[in-house]
């Protein structure tokens, strides 16, 4: 996922988190995540439905600067990854990411998430073609992995409508 060009784009993607889920092909679903003392936010992590016949998902999340590097991510999308997987059945995870966000992929790395792919000048981005990292994770892979005990955030997802 590609960061908000400006603070319009990112009310956009907040006011989008807000309605209600719809689980077609394409649609973005996800949450806001917060600051639990002052309701900052302070990122997002989302899904689509890539494919309801093949049972898979793709993922993206997108942490603000001043929030990188607290484990806000890897914990986000654990709960993310949990619900997909045991609450709404999929077999299969996707995420993509520019190569060069080493923080990004990283994180998909520490929940499991294996790099499947990489194709080279695939989109582009401003006047520069861009490389894409493809990862993905399967369900009987997350069911095997070791879990950390869970640790209580000090942020939270926040979303209006869940259907």
């Amino acid at each position: 996922m590609r960061p908000p060009e400006n603070d319009d784009d990112t009310l956009r993607i907040i006011d989008g988190l807000c309605k209600p889920w719809r689980f077609t092909e394409g649609q973005w679903n996800g949450f806001v995540i917060c600051l639990t003392g002052d309701d900052t936010v302070i990122g997002e992590i989302v899904f689509r439905v890539e494919d309801w016949h093949n049972q898979r998902a793709e993922i993206g999340y997108r942490i603000n600067q001043t929030a990188a590097g607290r484990g806000v991510s890897i914990e986000a999308l654990k709960l993310l990854v949990d619900l997909l997987f045991k609450d709404l059945g999929f077999f299969k995870l996707l995420a993509k990411c520019d190569p060069r966000n080493t923080g990004s992929y990283r994180v998909m790395e520490k929940q499991g998430f294996k790099r499947e792919a990489i194709f080279k000048e695939h989109y582009l981005l401003g006047v520069e073609w861009t490389d894409q990292y493809d990862y993905g994770l399967l369900a009987s892979e997350w069911n095997n992995i070791a879990k950390n005990p869970f640790r209580e955030p000090n942020w939270l997802f926040k979303t209006l409508n869940i259907l």
